[in-house]
């Protein structure tokens, strides 16, 4: 995407992926969950300033990485259940 071109709006995987590990990162070590969380937020807030995303894309990009990464951590406790 061009720097200021806003067509083809879609939840941004960047910050998809950014959220999922915040999430994941949050249950593995909570110490570190300001860290993930707090990085997520400004990269994903420095795209919106930028002019590169929208800031729904990147709103509900943050909302998919958030379900991945409970999906995973639920996935992760099934696994060590048995």
């Amino acid at each position: 995407m061009q720097r200021g071109s806003r067509a083809g709006a879609a939840p941004a995987r960047l910050w998809s992926d950014t959220a999922a590990a915040a999430v994941v990162l949050s249950w593995a070590a909570p110490r570190l969950s300001p860290i993930g969380i707090g990085l997520a937020l400004l990269v994903g807030v420095s795209r919106v300033y930028l002019g590169v995303h929208w800031p729904t894309d990147v709103i509900a990009g943050w909302a998919l990485g958030a379900a991945v990464g409970a999906a995973l951590i639920s996935l992760a406790r099934l696994r060590y259940l048995r």
